[in-house]
């Protein structure tokens, strides 16, 4: 099982590199801001609902488990909605082509993490080598 912690240090890591590059390459002053804004729009929300979900988790049982996971995605949808609108609203000179980039590298960062993880250490309780027995 992967940590949702591991997926969030990806998406950070990721959108910093999104971020640096269309400085380097951008022309365009705002067009840093604009992709750090849609860097920002995902992450944020994905950080609250992976707050949500952990805090308390293991004490937890399967009901209240599902509740904090549909508050969460409740609270991830809300969030990132009104941050859409935020940004459009504060940025006079929103380049959408860095805006919509970072959204679209922050939300394809979950196949990312997926696969790069981590391995599993000795004594975590996960087999890897030895085949299934029949």
């Amino acid at each position: 099982m992967i940590s949702p912690w591991w997926v969030i240090v990806v998406q950070l890591g990721l959108g910093v590199v999104y971020v640096l590059l269309v400085a380097f390459w951008s022309q365009h002053e705002f067009g840093v801001v604009s992709a750090a804004c849609g860097v920002g729009v995902v992450w944020v929300p994905a950080l609250v609902f992976v707050a949500v979900i952990s805090r308390g988790s293991a004490q937890r049982g399967v009901h209240s488990a599902a509740l904090a996971f549909f508050v969460g995605e409740l609270v991830k949808l809300v969030l990132s909605v009104a941050l859409i609108f935020l940004s459009v609203w504060c940025l006079e000179s929103l380049h959408w082509q860095f805006f919509l980039g970072g959204m679209f590298l922050s939300l394809k960062v979950y196949w990312w993490a997926l696969a790069i993880r981590p391995k599993p250490r000795l004594g975590s309780g996960l087999v890897i080598d030895k085949p299934l027995d029949k």
